[in-house]
């Protein structure tokens, strides 16, 4: 199969599906509204795949800018001659691919937070969306919250929907270091240990969970908040740690390789997101498998996977009072509830978010649009 995978740039989620098409022995063509920072270890193009086209778009484009890209992708679509085309974020990627006049079967690929978040905050790209969604033959998304979005945006039903709640990769999502070992690494004693893996950007608001982290403290100082991530607010949200007297219990480690955030996951009690947009998140599906008790936002994809007071704690996005009440809930766990929770989600994911089997049923799917089955007369 020849597959022309369009995309914004090429970040670490594009690289997972750009290596499994590859893995299966598909030829990929890959095309980039954004230049990739080849220099960075983190953005490289991976083996298997083939750059076509840089399509010199600035960040956030205009309609017509666009509209111009999409005439300049077609001579790389007929030198390619790909039997399919997997395009996306929807109002940007899937805009282009919408605006192509491409040759053969094409799939929007949604990312949720297109959908959940970005199109909220932009009349033109909403406009955009609509127009891709009212066209599209497929659709690709990681819940049944951003399908359900993308057909109110679209005013119908979407015949062709593939539901892929991505994954993790089972056989090798396991810490390379003991529990024991990592808190020490950490200065870490017996504390109970809340992780947040979400950006330090607008959309997740750690201003929120440092805020319920902070009332939290109040009736459980015994607690310390990892946060493993970058961003551009971290300067703001240091700021807000030293205002509230957190310095002692909130750690800001940075980014950190994936190997580093498994050994984080099993030094770890509680995994924590106030994000405002969520569809199905890679890290929270790596928190349920290995043992750790999720406390998300009730938003997007996250109800299709926690039961609030079951296998984990749902809080109202943006409320610090809410997310304070579940901290609270969870740090109550009787040891029988919490082993319950832990081998509940551990089975969940197993059966649900295994992503060599959702990726090989997703390539059977994607295979039948391209050449879909003959009936015999």
């Amino acid at each position: 199969m020849r597959l022309l995978y369009l995309t914004r740039g090429c970040n670490i989620h594009d690289r997972r599906f750009l290596q499994a098409f590859a893995s299966h022995g598909w030829t990929i063509g890959f095309a980039s509204l954004t230049r990739p920072d080849i220099g960075d270890p983190y953005n490289v193009i991976p083996d298997g795949a083939r750059h076509l086209v840089w399509l010199g778009l600035r960040p956030k484009p205009s309609t017509d800018e666009l509209r111009v890209a999409a005439a300049n992708l077609r001579p790389a679509v007929v030198n390619f001659q790909p039997e399919i085309v997997l395009a996306g974020p929807v109002h940007d990627g899937g805009f282009v691919a919408a605006q192509a006049a491409l040759p053969c079967p094409w799939v929007v690929q949604s990312w949720a937070f297109d959908v959940l978040w970005e199109i909220e905050r932009d009349a033109d790209a909403l406009a955009r969306a609509r127009i891709v969604l009212q066209a599209c033959p497929g659709l690709l998304a990681d819940s049944r919250a951003v399908i359900q979005k993308c057909e109110s945006i679209a005013g119908r039903s979407l015949e062709k929907q593939f539901l892929l709640p991505w994954g993790i990769d089972l056989a090798n999502t396991k810490p390379a270091k003991a529990r024991s070992a990592v808190r020490a690494e950490l200065g870490i004693g017996p504390q109970t240990v809340f992780l947040c893996t979400r950006g330090l950007e607008a959309k997740y608001r750690i201003d929120v969970l440092l805020d319920a982290f902070r009332k939290f403290q109040a009736s459980d100082r015994n607690a310390v908040l990892l946060l493993a991530s970058e961003g551009s607010l971290r300067s703001g949200l240091e700021t807000q740690v030293k205002a509230d007297g957190l310095a002692n219990s909130v750690k800001f480690l940075g980014a950190v390789d994936h190997h580093h955030l498994l050994d984080l996951f099993a030094a770890s009690d509680f995994f924590v997101s106030t994000a405002e947009s969520d569809g199905t998140s890679i890290a929270l599906l790596e928190a349920m498998y290995l043992g750790v008790i999720p406390i998300v936002s009730n938003v997007g994809g996250n109800p299709e996977w926690i039961r609030h007071g079951i296998n984990g704690w749902l809080a109202e996005s943006g409320d610090a009072d809410d997310f304070a009440r579940a901290l609270n809930l969870g740090r109550q766990m009787t040891e029988s509830r919490r082993l319950g929770a832990i081998q509940s989600n551990r089975n969940l994911v197993q059966s649900r978010a295994d992503w060599t089997l959702n990726f090989s049923r997703w390539l059977s799917e994607l295979t039948q649009l391209a050449h879909p089955p003959t009936s015999d007369k």
